[in-house]
């Protein structure tokens, strides 16, 4: 589920925009796991002004992540990161009206995590109790939540969202 709530002032060259981001597919069964809750602010400055908000635009954006992700009994990771980045996109309308949209979406930056990789069954003495533990091997008294690091650059988004205005509000015509 993504819900996104974008501000559309009458006039002007910017919106802004809040998302959240909530994903829980848990396949027991063979350890997979996608669980995800992200929260994520935008700023976009579309090249088209005096309200229209359609056609190209650039963005700034900044989100913050908490996650949960699994591909087998033995590769498993859960941790918290954020990050930040720039993007461009376009966006037309479907209808006369211009409630309902099409938008095309790209976006790159940095994402900050820390994290501890899990596993299914104790690491250290071998046994498969039903549980899932942190791959960790040390002296338990010692371990530290969190010790591991990632950072990425690169791509972050790229995505066609179909969207649609609740509380629409009627908009100047563009004059090209």
């Amino acid at each position: 589920v993504n819900v996104q709530l974008e501000y559309y002032p009458l006039s002007g060259h910017y919106t802004y925009n809040m998302g959240f981001t909530f994903t829980n597919h848990r396949h027991w069964d063979v350890h997979r796991f996608f669980q995800v809750r992200e929260f994520q602010l935008e700023l976009r400055r579309y090249f088209k002004g005096e309200g229209a908000f359609i056609g190209h635009y650039i963005c700034a954006y900044a989100d913050g992540a908490k996650y949960g992700i699994g591909f087998s009994e033995t590769k498993g990771w859960e941790g918290e990161g954020g990050g930040a980045g720039l993007g461009v996109g376009y966006t037309c309308n479907l209808t006369k009206k211009g409630n309902l949209r099409l938008e095309f979406s790209l976006t790159a930056g940095v994402f900050i995590t820390r994290y501890d990789p899990y596993v299914w069954g104790n690491p250290i003495n071998g046994t498969i109790d039903g549980l899932y533990y942190y791959d960790y091997h040390g002296n338990a008294s010692q371990f530290k939540e969190r010790n591991h690091r990632l950072i990425w650059f690169g791509p972050t988004n790229a995505g066609i969202h179909l969207t649609y205005d609740i509380i629409y509000r009627k908009r100047k015509e563009v004059i090209k």
